[in-house]
């Protein structure tokens, strides 16, 4: 990977995480506190089963 890219890498998950950071703090200004898992939202996009809970 050229440095270009792995800057722009960086620069896109910078800017991920600031608009991530920036919904759950408008969520709780707003009263709203619904689940947000990050992890189960991104596997349920790519049609992956869930991991097995506990034993």
């Amino acid at each position: 990977m050229s440095g270009s890219n792995l800057l722009k890498g960086m620069v896109a998950g910078f800017v991920a995480k600031a608009v991530l950071s920036a919904l759950m703090v408008m969520k709780s200004l707003m009263g709203v506190m619904l689940e947000l898992d990050v992890i189960a939202m991104l596997a349920k996009m790519i049609h992956a089963r869930p991991a097995a809970r506990g034993a």
